[in-house]
């Protein structure tokens, strides 16, 4: 068996009309000079939504790979804690429960040794879903998602060795990004 790297990346920032902007697009190039020079994730998943396809498609031309569009990794709300944020009025029950299967299906196919040689997966997705997929990962509560902070164009890494141990390497890291272009959206 070998290791399987998996990196959630949150898409660039983006504008009203769901496009990245001019920064979001100059956050995702300055990612992939940085996977340019560590060397090679090895397969590219992005979810459909047009900010995070954009993203997969500009690492995709800095690293040389397609990105496979996965449903999977479409913004949703996986959970909503008790009692509510301030501010948030709920979220459908039946729209929570199908957003959570959704990832849950993502986490399932993701979290496993990988085959023949090392893999490096790169996840183009949202900040719920980063957020969410990495808190389960970590064996955390569902609802703990709510409380992270995420930046666009970050990447979260988790790790997956021989045996099946996830482990979490990094969180939110955007030592690749200038603190112009350091933004939440």
């Amino acid at each position: 068996m070998a290791t399987r790297t998996i990196d959630l990346i949150r898409h660039g920032q983006y504008g009203p009309d769901g496009l990245l902007t001019p920064v979001g697009r100059a956050q995702i190039e300055l990612l992939g000079a940085r996977y340019r020079a560590e060397g090679g994730p090895t397969e590219l998943w992005a979810s459909p939504v047009p900010r995070a396809t954009e993203t997969g498609e500009i690492l995709g031309a800095a690293l040389g790979l397609t990105p496979r569009r996965v449903v999977g990794l479409a913004e949703g709300i996986p959970s909503v804690p008790d009692p509510l944020p301030p501010g948030f009025d709920g979220w459908p029950a039946d729209s929570v429960a199908r957003h959570k299967a959704r990832f849950d299906k993502v986490l399932d196919r993701i979290l496993k040794p990988a085959r023949g040689a090392d893999k490096h997966l790169l996840l183009a997705c949202h900040g719920n879903a980063t957020r969410y997929l990495w808190t389960v990962a970590m064996g955390l509560p569902p609802e703990f998602w709510w409380v992270l902070r995420i930046h666009n164009g970050s990447v979260t890494r988790l790790f997956v060795t021989p045996t099946g141990r996830v482990r979490g390497v990094g969180f939110n890291d955007i030592g690749h990004l200038p603190p112009a272009l350091q933004t939440e959206t």
